[in-house]
């Protein structure tokens, strides 16, 4: 810890615009993704290189277009096929359902017992000043994911007046977040399930039930015929010797 206060001393102060709320959100987003890589989550960029992917082929298309032998707007149609329904579509497609607001997906931590990494996604509406920070698993369905967590705070509280990243406190709030996720969760009692018993015991049980209702009342009866014999036995006279 002493370490990373000192790297945090010696590094050039981080400064936004405060006035552009894309410079806000991309020096907090660069803070996070420090943070997390440093805990030592290795970020995952196969997503980023399936968008760098697509956008070579546009590019490449593009270029194709250029020095295509008809000119615009003859190569219209061409241009608009290819480009824009189909390799941007997708890309926007990918955007839209896979990363939508995540700024770093990772791999697990090397020796962790955990199979999933994290991905972090963050939220910074337009004219507002509350950043929301998420943390989740990359594979949900994973039975080592994690609950999602996040935190919601004010940018005031991690800019000074001049714009310079108050690096300490933000740094202390993210950790808290990467804690909380990877805390153990409390497990809870499982349900104790009574293992169905064979026919045949069944059958024995309700044999052993049955013999004693019956021999119950059978009791019930001598009891009583007992009881009558013994009072006519009170009522009848003795006879003298």
């Amino acid at each position: 810890m002493q370490e990373k206060k000192t790297e945090m001393a010696n590094k050039k102060p981080k400064k936004a615009n405060l006035l552009d709320h894309h410079s806000i959100k991309h020096i907090l987003d660069e803070s996070v993704s420090e943070i997390v890589t440093s805990r030592g989550y290795e970020e995952d960029v196969r997503m980023s290189n399936i968008r760098l992917f697509f956008g070579t082929i546009i590019i490449v298309i593009a270029l194709f277009a250029q020095f295509y032998n008809k000119k615009f707007p003859q190569n219209r149609d061409f241009l608009i096929g290819c480009i824009y329904i189909v390799f941007n579509g997708l890309l926007q497609l990918i955007i839209h359902l896979k990363e939508k607001n995540a700024i770093l997906v990772t791999y697990p931590p090397k020796g962790s017992f955990t199979s999933t990494g994290l991905v972090v996604s963050s939220k910074l509406p337009r004219f507002s000043d509350e950043y929301t920070l998420t943390i989740a698993s990359a594979d949900p369905k994973s039975i080592s994911a994690g609950k999602p967590v996040q935190f919601t705070k004010s940018v005031t509280q991690c800019f000074t007046k001049d714009g310079v990243l108050v690096e300490g406190l933000f740094w202390k709030d993210v950790e808290a977040l990467i804690n909380d996720y990877a805390a153990e969760p409390k497990k809870s009692k499982r349900p104790v399930h009574h293992k169905s018993l064979p026919a045949e015991v069944l059958v024995f049980y309700a044999f052993l039930m049955f013999l004693k209702y019956t021999c119950g009342r059978l009791i019930l009866h001598c009891n009583a015929a007992l009881a009558f014999a013994s009072s006519v036995l009170k009522d009848a006279p003795q006879s003298s010797c």
